[in-house]
């Protein structure tokens, strides 16, 4: 029974490993599409959604409070795009 346990844990490390190298290459690419396939810039002016403030730069994290973000409208069509290294 422990080896069936280990064989679980196991998999849900290198799934995690796997999400987690697929968002930090996709946190690094200069656009995200959304489900429709527009591109977003990753890099810009952004309004936090947790202390209001405009900051340019990263969309990931608030240079001013720190905050991380969970998603972005699309630009083109306004659909929310979810950012894919933010765990579900």
């Amino acid at each position: 029974m422990l080896v069936v346990y280990g064989f679980v844990v196991l998999g849900r490390w290198v799934a995690g490993l796997a999400r987690g190298i697929r968002g930090a290459r996709l946190a690094l690419a200069s656009s995200l599409p959304c489900p429709h396939g527009h591109p977003n810039p990753t890099v810009g002016r952004w309004t936090c959604a947790s202390c209001h403030a405009s900051y340019h730069g990263w969309v990931g994290r608030c240079e001013i409070c720190g905050a991380g973000a969970g998603w972005i409208s699309c630009e083109v069509c306004g659909v929310g795009v979810v950012l894919p290294w933010v765990r579900p």
